[in-house]
């Protein structure tokens, strides 16, 4: 039976199932009876339950089919029992004291959040390369410990109660940049903390990446558009071309910023365009779709 939890561990699997074993063994479960995992997956990874041990501490969610990463973190933060949450995506191998670092971790009431580094995989892919750059570069070692603006939610450690007070938003998903708004409004702060620390391992092929890129391009389009008047719609539709070059500066300042990863550019470029391509036309569907609602 399971004791205690002061913490509830939640992984989205999404095309992902082949890193669970490697993610459940550098937990180590045995090692801390106060953690519990919840680990969310949908049909597209199927085969999660037989990858696991039975354990008292790990919990299987089988969300919606259809669900993306920040629906199925919302179901295991509704399922959580711990007053703190991390949560991570089955993309994502921890450090071995990863679980170590996160129980050690004391946040005052002022502090939302603490994420930390995504160190890419050493046996790398340009592919992969490419979807580091896009999502994880902000991201990536070296980090000093500070207060930040944003924190990888694929990395991070949230106190369950603040999420909690922004229900109606957690019902559309635990879509981070929303809620990381919502905290900063409420006089709260987030932290980076570089000793938490977990490798990307990318197991998307290039259609699985494109279309999550696409269809999480166009909610995001949607929500931003939403509740802005006809001109302002208008406005971010006809500008909606630019955002792959728009993106592409940006990702390419912080690789110089970096200054670690410049001689990865050129092999990924291909891949890196193809999926900014994905996300700019995905939010140009979300501005279109936006229109036809009434503010």
């Amino acid at each position: 039976m399971m004791g205690r939890v002061d913490l509830s561990i939640i992984v989205a699997v999404e095309y992902a199932q082949q890193n669970i074993s490697a993610i459940v063994e550098e937990i180590n479960l045995d090692l801390h009876s106060n953690v519990e995992l919840i680990i969310c997956y949908t049909d597209v990874d199927k085969g999660v339950p037989t990858l696991l041990s039975r354990h008292d501490n790990i919990h299987l969610i089988h969300s919606e089919n259809g669900s993306r990463i920040p629906h199925m973190w919302r179901d295991g933060i509704y399922a959580a029992v711990g007053d703190q949450v991390a949560v991570t995506t089955a993309h994502c191998v921890p450090s071995a004291d990863w679980v170590d670092q996160l129980l050690s971790l004391k946040q005052s009431t002022e502090v939302a959040g603490v994420g930390g580094v995504i160190i890419n995989d050493s046996a790398a892919t340009a592919k992969d390369w490419a979807i580091y750059f896009i999502r994880y570069i902000n991201y990536a070692p070296p980090k000093k410990a500070i207060v930040a603006d944003d924190i990888a939610a694929d990395n991070a450690l949230y106190q369950r109660t603040d999420i909690m007070k922004h229900t109606e938003l957690l019902k559309l998903g635990f879509w981070e940049p929303s809620f990381h708004a919502e905290f900063r409004h409420d006089g709260k702060c987030l932290k980076i903390e570089p000793e938490l620390r977990v490798f990307h391992q990318n197991t998307y092929t290039t259609r699985q990446f494109f279309n999550q890129r696409f269809e999480h391009a166009k909610e995001f389009g949607l929500a931003r558009a939403s509740s802005k008047s006809l001109l302002l719609k208008l406005v971010l539709l006809f500008l909606s071309p630019i955002l792959p070059f728009v993106f592409l500066s940006k990702i390419l300042r912080a690789i110089r910023i970096n200054g670690h990863y410049t001689k990865r550019i050129i092999p990924a470029s291909p891949w890196l365009m193809l999926f900014l391509i994905a996300w700019g036309s995905g939010e140009a569907l979300g501005y279109f779709n936006a229109l036809k609602t009434k503010n």
